[in-house]
């Protein structure tokens, strides 16, 4: 989820999740090294579909899968019997968490079915409707996987810590264990993304799909560069730098002095405009009559002085205005 604090028709509140207000994104990630390969924003209530948004999210997304056999693991929120029959005739092998109150979830394996025969840890109880198997495994409390991706009786083991610290080896499915092996591709991404991430507040929520998308475009870089070359950049880190290295290249931000658009009159350095101060009173600055002005009919004092030249002259920094500029200006010419 893309965390938002502006307001939208887009804002989700789901109480469930670590950030509990956002953008709702769905993502369909590699188990292996979490590359996000295809996703979806969600919108709203704005589609008609004829089947729940967890199997209608699921489909859509899986949809340039089929039949090139591949295993797809999904949460509770997504998984139903008709979901991995559905995905099986697309040529599809599903398996995720079911929750019990699923319509056609098997009634041998709810709640009360189960109080008496899973009381130890490590047993388990599986049932199977065509090639769609159901399981219970107790563990810590009963956990229910709906899959077709497994043998339906292949047991495994996983380590299990006890009360007093010793850990011991304890039978699980193998529907379990293959769901806890590779489940966690999207979290793996996203855990990346969040490394660094572009974080901005704005009340637009463009904005923020915008940066979803510009780190998972550096996300899904930095998997590639490790999955197909030599890696010299050891992190994310390294490889953000890097890139925004060669992307900045040779600009610089630095704005460059305008240049006047007037005629340029090269002065020397001798005629720069002082103060006269070689009164009684240093602090009161001697004043004449402006050459410029007096040679064009006006009558001006100022405290301005050219050395150079000998000659009082008004200084403001107005080149149209400026009689030491333009005095010297048309001496020059």
């Amino acid at each position: 989820m893309i965390k938002f604090q502006g307001r939208s028709a887009l804002k989700q509140y789901m109480p469930m999740k670590p950030i509990k207000r956002g953008i709702k994104v769905w993502v369909l990630g590699d188990s292996t090294n979490g590359y996000f390969s295809r996703f979806d924003v969600y919108t709203g209530k704005q589609e008609i579909r004829h089947v729940g948004l967890g199997e209608h999210v699921v489909k859509k997304l899986t949809s340039e899968l089929k039949r090139k056999n591949h295993h797809v693991y999904f949460d509770n929120f997504f998984t139903n019997v008709k979901l991995l029959e559905d995905l099986l005739e697309d040529g599809i092998y599903g398996c995720g968490t079911a929750r019990r109150d699923r319509k056609g979830f098997p009634p041998a394996l709810k709640k009360a079915a189960l109080k008496n025969s899973l009381k130890q840890r490590g047993t388990s109880k599986t049932v199977q409707k065509g090639p769609v198997t159901a399981t219970a495994w107790k563990d810590n409390r009963i956990v229910n996987v709906l899959s077709t991706t497994t043998q339906p009786t292949a047991i495994g083991s996983v380590l299990r810590r006890q009360k007093d610290g010793v850990r011991i080896n304890v039978p699980c499915p193998e529907a379990i264990m293959s769901y806890n092996q590779h489940m966690g591709g999207v979290d793996r991404g996203d855990q990346l993304r969040g490394y660094y991430s572009c974080r901005t507040k704005s009340r637009k929520f463009y904005k923020y799909i915008f940066f979803f998308l510009f780190d998972v475009a550096i996300t899904n870089g930095y998997i590639l560069y490790k999955e197909n070359t030599n890696p010299k950049l050891k992190n994310i880190k390294e490889f953000r730098l890097q890139l925004a290295q060669n992307l900045i290249g040779s600009y610089c931000s630095r704005r460059r002095a305008g240049r006047y658009g007037g005629a340029i009159v090269p002065l020397q350095l001798q005629h720069f405009p002082v103060k006269d101060s070689s009164g009684p009173c240093p602090s009161i600055h001697r004043r004449g009559r402006c050459a410029h002005c007096d040679h064009n009919g006006h009558r001006t004092d100022t405290t301005w002085f050219c050395q150079e030249c000998g000659v009082w002259l008004c200084h403001n920094g107005n080149p149209t205005k400026d009689c030491f500029f333009l005095w010297h200006k048309n001496r020059e010419q």
